[in-house]
């Protein structure tokens, strides 16, 4: 009942229209700082969680904590007219409300998910227009995408989030019920994990084996200083590793379904199908990927 109780306390936020726009917000999670920052709400962040790290003005804010170590004493000092925060974070945001502190908990789990809550955060924060045009882009970018590779064929990838440096222990992959599935499908290929009780599973090597990705997506933040293909090179009878089609993206924006989707979007389609690479419309943004700290923990 109480769990019912909360999810409901939830929803009613998400739903019910602001009395006035937020000008003193805390941010725990880094797409929802991401898209503060982006929709020109900037100034109104008073501060972040540990893990937001971008863009950079935001490393200039006062950190309360995570998830799990979240500072709750600091952040009723603060004095925050609404904490913004994922909506699977149920028994923080219960805690949060029971200090007397406003809270937004939105969704982040799917594409739909992302991009409904840049236009909810735009209305929360009085900026409905910039929010408008930024989902309404990254709306484009990806129907652009469907577009180009609806008759293309599709390569079999495991897309890799974490696993121990230098070493393929605690393997943790991407399933289908994540935003970067949905944008591998976007992007033309096929995830190779199937639904799962966990949205990011943790799997054995024999598995690996059995599901011989085509394409391996490391995604994990050491793969940048590391001999990716060497690492997955222990596992040679894999086809991606038998044709060399193990590709690190290191960097931890690939991660954080924000703003910058469009762009990990635009990464796999140059990836998976090179062919559409002179088209501007599938491209990677003007600025590009910039390497950012270690973003968000995935909850599996």
């Amino acid at each position: 009942m109480k769990l019912l109780l909360g999810l409901l306390i939830l929803v009613l936020w998400l739903d019910a229209p602001p009395a006035r726009a937020a000008d003193r917000v805390v941010s725990l999670a880094p797409n929802f700082t991401e898209i503060l920052f982006a929709i020109g709400a900037g100034e109104s962040v008073l501060a972040v969680s540990d893990y937001c790290q971008y863009p950079e003005e935001a490393r200039t804010r006062p950190r309360v904590g995570g998830p799990f170590n979240l500072n709750y004493e600091r952040l009723v000092a603060l004095r925050p007219d609404l904490v913004v925060l994922p909506l699977s974070l149920v028994g923080v945001s219960e805690k949060v409300s029971s200090l007397g502190l406003p809270v937004l908990a939105l969704p982040n789990e799917k594409v739909d998910d992302v991009v409904a809550s840049i236009e909810r955060l735009g209305e929360v924060m009085g900026k409905a227009s910039q929010a408008r045009r930024l989902a309404d882009g990254i709306r484009k970018r990806l129907r652009e995408a469907e577009t180009a590779t609806r008759d293309l064929p599709r390569k079999r990838v495991l897309i890799v989030v974490l696993r121990s440096p230098n070493g393929l222990q605690d393997l943790t992959v991407a399933s289908r019920e994540t935003f970067l599935d949905e944008l591998l499908r976007l992007a033309g290929g096929v995830n190779v994990v199937g639904t799962s009780l966990a949205r990011y599973p943790r799997v054995s090597k024999e598995m690996i084996i059995e599901l011989d990705p085509e394409v391996i997506f490391d995604l994990t933040f050491t793969a940048k200083d590391e001999d990716t293909l060497g690492v997955w090179s222990r596992l040679p009878s894999l086809t991606a590793v038998r044709t060399g089609n193990v590709i690190a993206l290191s960097d931890p924006a690939v991660t954080v379904p924000g703003p910058r989707m469009a762009d990990t979007l635009a990464r796999f389609l140059e990836i998976l199908h090179p062919e559409l690479a002179d088209d501007p419309g599938l491209a990677p943004g003007p600025k590009g990927m910039s390497p950012q700290p270690p973003s968000f923990p995935i909850d599996n």
